[in-house]
């Protein structure tokens, strides 16, 4: 039981981590979006 519950948090955190690359690389495409089209204008 012990080790499913620990298995289970692991899954819990390898999820939490993804998201949160996700979420810092979608606001690093935007920052870079927003830098190439203040350069353009």
């Amino acid at each position: 039981f012990d080790s499913e519950t620990q298995n289970l948090m692991d899954d819990l955190r390898q999820e939490k981590l993804q998201r949160e690359r996700m979420a810092r690389e979608k606001e690093m495409a935007i920052a870079e979006k927003f830098t190439i089209e203040q350069s353009l204008s």
